[in-house]
């Protein structure tokens, strides 16, 4: 991934060093004050630091070029877009919504970090390949946009961000294709997960789920015993987390770790928490970790 720092350089130059320096690969546009040429055969691009951009497509416009506003258009081969530190960005699109004629079919990873104005996504019908979708403390995002989100993800992780309160009520198991689930904050009304009460149900397809920073979680509820693929399942600071569900873990499960939950560390304490013959059960053949970086993102690995 190469970097264009536009904001001392002028237009030509910057465009010069695009073409030089992409080879049809990757770009990061940051700081940027005057219009960059995006190419058509662009395959990365992360947009960061441009506190300029209130919008990322302007379906008014047609240059292919990304300036201090906002982005004309965005390549046909586009594969993972990110945004990031992108104080005054309210909207992707300057009507809300990609235009009908617009279908990014090639975006399959998009990552948004630290855009406080940014309210909402386009309708999931403009984003059919897409398959990793990140969400980073994103204060204003507070509900799903219209049609939810594309059932082609295979990966969704929240961190800080309101939304979850929308996303349970529209149904995460309407994500059919989701194997990784990560929710780091967002939910400080939460006492169960999933939450029976609203009939909340996860993919089956789940292989891989860490909540955290849930400050009021008290109870996984017997619906996670539901998630028959489940291999790997982390949870962390949930203070007053205490209850694992009555018929136990899922039997699927391959790795599992809790870190600052005191609550329920101290019931699964080897030998005498009230847990442990449940947790001994699964010790035989289920790797135990509390290293902090199993509870690292999906984005951080890659």
């Amino acid at each position: 991934m190469r970097t264009v720092a536009a904001q001392s350089t002028t237009r030509s130059e910057a465009n010069r060093m695009v073409d030089e320096m992409t080879g049809g690969m990757g770009l990061t546009v940051s700081r940027n004050e005057i219009a960059v040429h995006l190419p058509s055969n662009l395959k990365r691009l992360t947009i960061c630091f441009c506190s300029n951009l209130v919008t990322v497509l302007d379906e008014e416009q047609v240059s292919g070029s990304c300036n201090n506003t906002s982005c004309q258009t965005l390549p046909d081969r586009l594969g993972k877009m990110e945004l990031s530190s992108c104080s005054n960005l309210a909207t992707l699109t300057s009507t809300g919504n990609l235009p009908k004629a617009v279908r990014y079919h090639s975006i399959q990873r998009f990552s948004i970090n630290d855009c406080e104005k940014l309210e909402t996504l386009p309708c999931n019908n403009n984003l059919i390949s897409l398959k990793k979708l990140e969400i980073w403390k994103c204060p204003a995002m507070v509900s799903i946009p219209e049609g939810g989100f594309p059932t082609s993800l295979t990966s969704l992780v929240l961190v800080d961000t309101d939304i979850c309160k929308s996303l349970f009520e529209w149904g995460l198991n309407r994500l059919t294709s989701l194997e990784v689930l990560e929710i780091n904050g967002g939910c400080p009304d939460v006492m169960s997960f999933p939450q029976e009460e609203i009939g909340m149900i996860l993919p089956v397809s789940l292989k891989s789920l860490h909540i955290s920073h849930f400050p009021n979680l008290e109870r996984i509820s017997s619906i996670a015993q539901n998630l028959t693929c489940l291999e790997k399942l982390t949870i962390s600071y949930c203070p007053k987390l205490k209850y694992f569900p009555d018929d136990g873990l899922p039997q699927s499960l391959k790795q599992y770790g809790i870190m600052d939950c005191p609550l329920l560390e101290e019931r699964c304490k080897e030998g005498e928490g009230l847990y442990w013959s449940m947790i001994g059960q699964l010790s035989d053949r289920v790797s135990r970790s509390f290293d902090h970086s199993d509870y690292t993102s999906q984005s951080e690995e890659e």
